[in-house]
């Protein structure tokens, strides 16, 4: 389990994932695919993507506010969110589950009686009084003890985002496996091993929240840098964005976009409401951070072409890193050619951060310190990269 979010140097490595995986846009019907039709409407004659010419890229200039170092008080807030993130948990034997227990579960759901797709899992944790699933999910495991099984008839929601669920009658089989209840952490080496791979003491474990916490402090500077740079040469630079290009941008940053919104919990229309735009004013938006992921793309990969930068092995660790993944995991997902791709990607921009001319603006008051991370927040991107692997029955949570 991972304990914080990293704000690496993520903005053109999130940006290939956005305009670099046109084919599950163009597969992926239910996230999406749909809006690349919609994008091609603004786009009514084919147009062949091109690079007519490249602005300098080497010697720019760039303004940052110095970002203070790492101290003891960080680490130690670090680790005190970390042991509030991650409670120890007991297993419960004497009574039922209440509001606020965790019950591991196996479950099945049917509508008219055959198992619909995305409506079972096994050995799921689910904290009862979540919200996590449809109404009368959680209520109807009040009181259940390990060993119980238990037959939900609900109703799923009428704007579930499944058109083949919504406002279905189903029945959903659960057994109960265990019932557990959260406790506060405490800090000790036991802690440790459970939530480190790397720490086995305490004294290791504040050392690793220190060595991460530098790093993502470096990476969000370099983050900061390297947009400021790749603002300048798509200013600087003649580029015509190609018509598939443009599609498939659109419909990876629209379906990753909402995809986000649906995990915390949202809605698009609500989140539209919320932000005072209409549907077409949201896709203007998408189509210009797609027009500038699509020119960002080709101006590296120009780079990448002309220093003869490659891919290696510390930049697919900053890669993996930035995604809380390991290489390996992360390869798994995106494949070996997308994972080096992001990893000479990578290597780029920090040529271009070498080669450039940056001013460090020394702090003088504690205003300067908030604008340092106002600043550098900006440049934090969140993973996203979730990936959408819960089930059909946890509705409204997703």
């Amino acid at each position: 389990m991972r304990r914080f979010f990293k704000a690496g140097l993520v903005g053109m490595s999130v940006l290939m994932l956005a305009t670099g995986c046109s084919k599950k846009a163009e597969t992926d019907t239910e996230t999406g695919a749909a809006s690349a039709s919609d994008a091609a409407e603004t786009t009514a004659e084919y147009v062949e993507g091109e690079l007519k010419s490249l602005g300098e890229y080497k010697g720019l200039s760039v303004e940052i506010v110095e970002v203070p170092e790492i101290t003891d008080a960080d680490v130690e807030a670090q680790i005190q969110f970390n042991l509030a993130a991650n409670p120890e948990e007991e297993v419960v034997t004497d009574r039922g589950a209440e509001d606020g227990d965790t019950v591991n579960i196996d479950f099945k759901g049917y509508k008219d009686g055959v198992a619909f797709d995305g409506g079972e899992a096994a050995g799921y944790d689910l904290v009862l009084g979540s919200g996590s699933f449809i109404e009368g999910f959680e209520e109807g495991l009040i009181g259940v003890k390990a060993g119980d099984e238990k037959e939900l008839n609900l109703t799923f929601p009428e704007d579930y985002m499944s058109a083949d669920l919504a406002g279905a009658d189903v029945v959903f089989e659960v057994t109960v496996n265990e019932v557990k209840v959260q406790k506060d952490a405490e800090l000790n080496d036991e802690f440790v091993k459970r939530v480190s791979d790397k720490s086995a003491t305490v004294e290791e474990y504040r050392q690793e929240i220190r060595e991460e916490l530098e790093a993502i402090r470096e990476m969000s500077i370099e983050n900061y840098i390297s947009n400021q740079i790749m603002a300048q040469l798509v200013e600087t630079s003649d580029i015509v964005c190609g018509s598939d290009d443009l599609e498939a941008a659109f419909a990876t940053q629209k379906a990753n976009f909402e995809s986000q919104i649906m995990s915390v919990g949202g809605d698009m229309e609500t989140y539209l409401t919320w932000m005072g735009l209409t549907q077409e004013e949201y896709e203007e938006k998408l189509m210009i951070a797609a027009e500038n992921a699509v020119k960002q793309e080709m101006i590296i990969d120009e780079i990448i072409a002309r220093e003869g930068i490659e891919a290696d092995d510390a930049a697919r660790e900053k890669v993996a890193f930035m995604y809380d993944e390991t290489v390996d995991s992360l390869t798994a997902v995106i494949g070996e050619n997308m994972m080096d791709k992001m990893a000479a990607m990578q290597n780029a921009l920090e040529f271009l951060c070498e080669n450039a001319e940056v001013t460090v603006t020394k702090m003088t008051a504690a205003a300067d310190t908030a604008a340092a991370e106002a600043a550098l927040d900006e440049t934090a991107a969140d993973d996203a990269a979730g990936t959408e692997t819960d089930t059909a029955a946890e509705a409204e949570a997703e």
